[in-house]
């Protein structure tokens, strides 16, 4: 069950690095200064995503 709820957050840690992202590349053409905390935001989410993927894999090793 904790492995499905890990997978889950991976699959949030991916959205929320997508959106992240995206407004970080708003923040840098208009030149803000919250640059910094939103490229961070958006490393953090790929981590979570990273922590869901091999989850994910090690799931499926299980299975196997």
């Amino acid at each position: 069950m904790a492995m499905l709820a890990f997978m889950g957050l991976g699959i949030l840690g991916l959205v929320l690095g997508v959106v992240f992202l995206l407004l970080w590349r708003g923040a840098k053409k208009r030149g803000e200064n919250r640059q910094t905390l939103f490229l961070l935001l958006a490393v953090l989410g790929g981590l979570l995503a990273l922590a869901g993927a091999v989850t994910l894999v090690l799931f499926l090793l299980m299975l196997y």
